[in-house]
């Protein structure tokens, strides 16, 4: 949230994208907690181990890593053109 909060300082953001930047690592997280909860629960209930709760467990891991790592590309990409305005004398 901070980084998303800084780059809007330096660059212009949309409103679109400044509530995107800041909700996308709070979605993540809650992701992240919900895919531990349930591999702690499978690994004590391994009969529940189905096709339908690996799919379902899996489409929560990928959607934390695209918004974590998705976040961090948009940032990092967003600081680096900040960074290089800045060494060029543009900003």
């Amino acid at each position: 949230m901070y980084g998303a909060k800084r780059l809007g300082q330096l660059s212009e953001l949309s409103p679109t994208t400044r509530r995107a930047l800041y909700a996308a690592p709070v979605v993540a997280a809650a992701a992240d907690y919900v895919e531990n909860v349930v591999d702690l629960y499978l690994l004590d209930h391994r009969d529940r181990i189905t096709d339908p709760v690996v799919r379902a467990t899996s489409t929560v891991s990928i959607t934390k890593w695209v918004l974590s790592l998705g976040t961090l590309a948009y940032l990092s990409q967003g600081f680096v053109r900040v960074w290089a305005g800045i060494a060029t004398g543009r900003r």
